[in-house]
Parts: C-alpha cells; sequence; structure tokens
C-alpha cells in the first residue's frame, strides 16, 4: 500500500500518491474520485482544483514511469567512447538490474499502467513511443557491439520484442512474488526460492548465449 505521508508534502503529492493506490488497488474505472479525496484527507472539489479530469490524474500518476523509463534507455546508452569501455555482458546486466529496481519502485504505477493500456488510445500511443524510443537506443547499442565483433549476427526485426517479453517476465515474477507475500499463499516447492543477485547473473547469460548457454566465443 502506498504510504501517503511518505509521497510528498503538497496537496497535489497527497493527491498522486492516493490515486495511484486507490488505481492500482480498483482499477481507473473502480476508483472513484470521493475514494481518492477521502485517502487523501481533502474534499472532492479540492482535487478538480488541482486536476481537470479523472484521466488527468491518471496520466499524472504514470509520469514517474515514463521519466523512469526514459532515464534507464540513456543510462544504457553511453558515449562511444565510453562503450568501448564496456563489455556487452556488462551492458545487458546494468540494464536487467536498473530494470528490477523500476519494477520495485514502481510497482503499483506499472500495476496500472498494464491494466489501462487496453482502454486508453492515448495510453497505449504514450507507451509505444517509449517502446520505440528503447528499441531505437538498443539496436545502437546492437549495432555497435555488432561492428566490434562481440556479436556475430546483425539486429532482427523480432531481437527487441524477445528482449522485451524477457523483461516482461521480470514484472511478472515480482508480481507473483507479491501475491504469495500478500495472500499469503505457500508455493508448490521451491518455485519461488529466487535471489535477486542470481536472478540477475542467470537472465544476463541467458540474454548472452541463449537457452544452450554457447559463448559466442
Amino acid at each position: 500500500m502506498t504510504n501517503i505521508e511518505n509521497r510528498g508534502n503538497t496537496t497535489r503529492e497527497r493527491i498522486v500518491a492516493a490515486a495511484t493506490e486507490k488505481f492500482a488497488d480498483k482499477g481507473f474505472g473502480g476508483a472513484t474520485v470521493a475514494e481518492i479525496a477521502g485517502r487523501a484527507g481533502i474534499s472532492e472539489g479540492a482535487i478538480y482544483r488541482h486536476f481537470v479530469s479523472k484521466d488527468e490524474l491518471l496520466f499524472s500518476c504514470l509520469e514517474p514511469v515514463f521519466d523512469c523509463i526514459a532515464k534507464i534507455a540513456a543510462e544504457l546508452l553511453p558515449p562511444k567512447r565510453e562503450l568501448r569501455e564496456k563489455e556487452l555482458e556488462d551492458v545487458l546486466r546494468d540494464g536487467i538490474r536498473s530494470r528490477l529496481e523500476m519494477f520495485a519502485r514502481y510497482h503499483d504505477e506499472f500495476k496500472i499502467l498494464f491494466g489501462e493500456l487496453p482502454h486508453s488510445a492515448r495510453l497505449a500511443r504514450m507507451y509505444f513511443d517509449a517502446l520505440r524510443e528503447q528499441r531505437d537506443d538498443l539496436e545502437e547499442i546492437y549495432l555497435w557491439f555488432h561492428s566490434e565483433e562481440t556479436i556475430r549476427r546483425p539486429p532482427s526485426r523480432s531481437a527487441f520484442f524477445i528482449m522485451l517479453g524477457q523483461v516482461m517476465g521480470l514484472w511478472g515474477m515480482q508480481s507473483m512474488l507479491r501475491l504469495v507475500e500478500d495472500a499469503e499463499v505457500e508455493p508448490p516447492g521451491e518455485m519461488f526460492a529466487i535471489d535477486g543477485e542470481h536472478l540477475l547473473e542467470d537472465l544476463t547469460e541467458f540474454m548472452m548465449y541463449g537457452l544452450a548457454g554457447v559463448s559466442a566465443e
């Protein structure tokens, strides 16, 4: 649950924190403005003094997600002189770590985003634009390492979506871990006995060498 007190001191910040909590819990359609106002400790009218509509409030809740996605993409595309000092494995590991941290920090926001994407053309366009920028940045990194003969094959059209699917798998895993924790359900065997650092290394190796674990050397 969102800690309203730790999400800012201004009325606007309290509204966004309360809305994030309610949208994540009930969905955009299920959460009412009255419930959000009650959680924020203000009147319903005070919300409309800061946001012209419930839709605007939704997009304000999701701003940190898009800002974080853009920041990660920028961090993964250092100047060429810095790329020369990096190994492909390090670049992949850094990207996976950043996304794990992003999903953990903005769990509620991503829950809202993925829940509302099918119902909002505007939101879908924003997300696809963010994905397009990531694809372009990753392709530039891929082509750089391909030119250095670190990667033997040129990037395929489906490569980005394969990597995106693996990243989405991280989101799914974190969501399942939270479900087990919140619902206090004991999973079968050791299904979720996953150490974060081992997961990071395992996924980096998988993205480097595939299921067979065959090095490119």
